[in-house]
């Protein structure tokens, strides 16, 4: 179970030391499943600066109007994916690459927090030395994924290529700099 918090304050007793944590109400259900008497493995580190939720879905709306914008109107999903992932390439934000059997997309690409990749692509079919045929794959992460500055460029760019198609940027620039 992962959960966002802060720290409060910490004491130190004769053998241990005893941490506060503030949880938003949000975590309440999980909050009450931690078990008080058995012992816990804990990861604690420094959470980076990521986009809202807000911008997200404005990111991701402005991309479906730039799509549509340049395809006639249409705006299906792989066309979406597709210029997700010329404002990814423009952006410069970096790309994974893996090699192995095609079946690996399914495991690698979906849209919910638990693929490792939004958007996962064919670059090459390839045949092993054993003779296996096997695909090179172009990975690229979600922006739940991305720090602070890849995001800012990714924003960047999107409005950049929104300006060009005269899109009605106002709500989305509001929406995105937050």
């Amino acid at each position: 179970m992962k959960l966002i918090g802060k720290l409060k304050e910490y004491l130190y007793t004769d053998t241990d030391i005893v941490l506060s944590i503030i949880l938003p109400k949000k975590f309440y259900l999980q909050a009450q499943k931690i078990p008080q008497d058995k012992l816990l493995d804990i990861d604690i580190g420094v959470r980076e600066g990521q986009r809202t939720l807000r911008q997200n879905r404005a990111l991701w709306a402005l991309i479906s109007k730039i799509t549509a914008a340049e395809n006639g109107g249409l705006k299906p999903r792989e066309y979406v994916n597709d210029t997700y992932i010329q404002l990814i390439e423009e952006a410069n934000i970096s790309v994974e690459y893996w090699e192995g059997l095609e079946e690996m997309i399914d495991v690698l690409q979906g849209d919910d927090n638990k693929k490792p990749y939004r958007v996962v692509k064919v670059v090459e079919r390839r045949k092993s030395a054993k003779g296996v045929d096997t695909v090179l794959l172009a990975c690229y992460k979600g922006t739940s994924r991305f720090n602070k500055k890849e995001m800012n460029d990714l924003i960047d760019i999107t409005l950049d290529r929104g300006r060009e198609h005269g899109i009605d940027l106002l709500v989305y620039e509001e929406d995105l700099r937050r």
